[in-house]
């Protein structure tokens, strides 16, 4: 099967105003909740690996776990897709990643990629049952709407409207979906991944 060259951007440029402080730096077992999420993606399938971030602390992370960090200090999430997207000329598709999605598995990321592989025009979220949700695979033909997305817009805003054009992908479990919003949905994710490792 042909390999395409395909980035990864990990979006953490949230400003975690629900969790009360920087819930990317907020310990995760034995290392901070984004270098968890990072040990995660299998860098390997990817051509491009790019954290978007707004602090020094989390470039960083991204440094250390292999990835190029983008710093900025613009507010709105479009620009920090931007930033990233912008980086992905020559790519034939960007994985798009949330920071604070820790549990998402490796084979995960690995069957997205595969789904692509076979469909490199498809569009591709992870998700469970009737629920789909992050990560999402971008073909590179979208990336022009993800420079240029609506102000108030996330990544969302690029996939097409009509739904038979975009796989989801199941993941291997439904708590790969959760994301961290608070200190209490942060334990209960560290109690799933503690569980699930013994």
């Amino acid at each position: 099967m042909q390999h395409l060259p395909l980035g990864c951007l990990v979006m953490a440029s949230g400003q975690s105003k629900r969790f009360g402080s920087n819930k990317l730096l907020a310990p995760f077992g034995e290392k901070p909740l984004l270098a968890y999420t990072l040990s995660q993606i299998p860098k390997e399938l990817f051509s491009r690996c790019i954290v978007v971030t707004r602090t020094p602390e989390c470039c960083s992370i991204a440094v250390n776990a292999g990835f190029t960090p983008i710093l900025h200090s613009l507010s709105l999430r479009r620009d920090a897709i931007r930033l990233g997207i912008e980086q992905m000329e020559g790519m034939a598709g960007c994985l798009v990643v949330q920071a604070d999605q820790p549990l998402c598995l490796p084979q995960s990321y690995k069957n997205l990629v595969e789904h692509f592989y076979q469909h490199p025009q498809g569009f591709f979220r992870l998700g469970w049952q009737s629920t789909a949700a992050s990560p999402v695979l971008f073909p590179a033909h979208s990336f022009g709407k993800l420079r240029s997305l609506p102000e108030k817009s996330g990544g969302s805003g690029a996939l097409p409207k009509d739904s038979t054009n975009i796989t989801v992908v199941s993941a291997l479990y439904p708590w790969e979906l959760e994301d961290a919003d608070t200190p209490q949905q942060l334990e209960h994710l560290l109690h799933i991944a503690q569980h699930y490792s013994d």
